[in-house]
């Protein structure tokens, strides 16, 4: 027997290596299936990652796990690296796990004692490329890797055994004295309620995006995560492990794409397309017993173009798409129908009431655009109401926004600057 043997796991590839050159210095017999006259280094032996040498430190760090593939039959191979100590000579114990299923069997120690020492288990929570947390049965964190700490901004700590809200800054109990799940806006929690259902009905997540507010560095900020989830039974305790990965920069960029498919590049609100399809929906919706449309144009805009300027022409438009942003309701809808024209739908509301609503906009309107125009400028509306329950036709929203229109024309007939409405029938 080798007098390093006492070194070498026997149940593995196991390879004892000199850390300055990688030359390997012994092995056991299963090694030997790697090995050949050529194959001298260990870097010959299997894809050798880099920075290994750069990672340890004889002193603070024992062992790192990697994955790789052997360079004989390129098979997937964990590999883990130990420092070990001979005769006060440091040298790598490089250990090659072939088959997934042998992790388990590779360090026998409780989920405890492992969590807490340099293990398997740790080394690859630690630097996975993903977000990691156990949670214990109580709900509370056991731990969490470091890509989750940097999620939210926050310095890496070992011991937790706190609620994930507590510790990552969830807006709903940060600086309240609440612990997570305690407040009862927990009760609806989705990222709580995938918590309770792995510890309690032992059910597996996989893959669902979430998002949720957290308050970073005095900001509330809302995170998106794809979560996958499943319960871990160690003895007589059970755990649920998470993973998270951040996905909140793919989700804001959807929503502004998205945005950007439906919104005006120059007043912000909706383009033709999707007012038109906002108007569709509520005719069909049961929610609204009647509606009323609004059809609305800019008096004598070419003159404002002609004698200011397209660009002062621009600062109009945008300057009445925000008054319509300010005095309308979240409920109501409105975009710019086209040109200096813009349509507004006025769910579940009839048409005096509508009538006072365009009033107020038209006054703020002459108002405001003094500001930009030596004159005041004003618009035109055609007003129209229709009761939702009397709709059959299948051209009905033509025919509404014809009547409309046909009210806007009359308006500006009559000297513009006023409105003018009628209730549609269905013939």
């Amino acid at each position: 027997m080798k007098k390093s043997d006492r070194l070498l796991v026997n149940t593995y590839a196991t390879f004892l290596v000199n850390p300055s050159n990688l030359d390997i210095v012994e092995y056991n017999d299963y090694a030997g299936r790697y090995l050949s006259s050529e194959k001298k280094k260990i870097s010959d032996i299997i894809y050798w990652d880099k920075s290994i040498s750069k990672r340890i430190d004889f002193e603070n760090e024992k062992k790192i796990i990697y994955s790789s593939r052997s360079k004989t039959d390129e098979l997937e191979l964990i590999v883990v690296i130990q420092v070990v100590n001979y005769h006060d000579v440091s040298y790598y114990n490089v250990i090659l796990i072939d088959n997934l299923e042998d992790i388990k069997d590779f360090e026998s120690q409780s989920i405890d004692d492992d969590i807490s020492s340099n293990g398997l288990f740790t080394n690859i929570f630690q630097y996975s490329p993903i977000g990691l947390v156990l949670v214990d049965s109580q709900t509370k964190l056991v731990r969490a890797n470091k890509y989750m700490f940097d999620c939210f901004d926050l310095n890496h700590r070992d011991n937790i055994n706190e609620g994930f809200g507590n510790v990552f800054g969830c807006s709903t109990v940060s600086d309240t004295g609440f612990l997570c799940g305690q407040h009862e806006k927990c009760q609806t929690c989705k990222l709580r309620n995938g918590i309770d259902k792995v510890l309690n009905d032992k059910l597996t997540m996989e893959g669902v995006d979430l998002g949720h507010d957290f308050n970073i560095n005095g900001r509330i900020v809302t995170k998106w995560f794809t979560i996958s989830a499943s319960p871990v039974q160690y003895g007589d305790s059970t755990y649920a492990l998470f993973s998270f990965v951040d996905i909140t920069q793919r989700v804001r960029m959807e929503e502004r794409l998205r945005e950007l498919g439906i919104t005006d590049a120059l007043t912000k609100l909706y383009n033709r397309r999707h007012i038109i399809k906002l108007f569709e929906e509520a005719l069909l919706s049961d929610e609204h017993e009647h509606l009323s449309v609004a059809l609305i144009d800019i008096d004598d805009f070419k003159i404002v173009n002609d004698v200011y300027g397209h660009l002062v022409g621009d600062e109009v438009l945008i300057l009445l798409g925000e008054i319509l942003k300010e005095q309308l309701r979240f409920s109501d809808c409105v975009g710019r129908y086209g040109g200096e024209e813009f349509l507004i739908i006025f769910n579940n509301t009839e048409m005096n009431t509508a009538k006072v609503v365009l009033e107020r906009i038209q006054k703020s309107f002459r108002e405001k655009s003094l500001d930009i125009l030596d004159e005041a400028a004003t618009f035109s509306a055609g007003l129209t109401q229709a009761t939702i329950k009397d709709l059959k036709s299948d051209n009905t929203m033509n025919k509404i926004l014809n009547l409309a229109d046909k009210q806007m024309y009359r308006a500006k007939a009559m000297g513009k600057d006023r409105i003018k409405e009628a209730v549609y029938n269905e013939e």
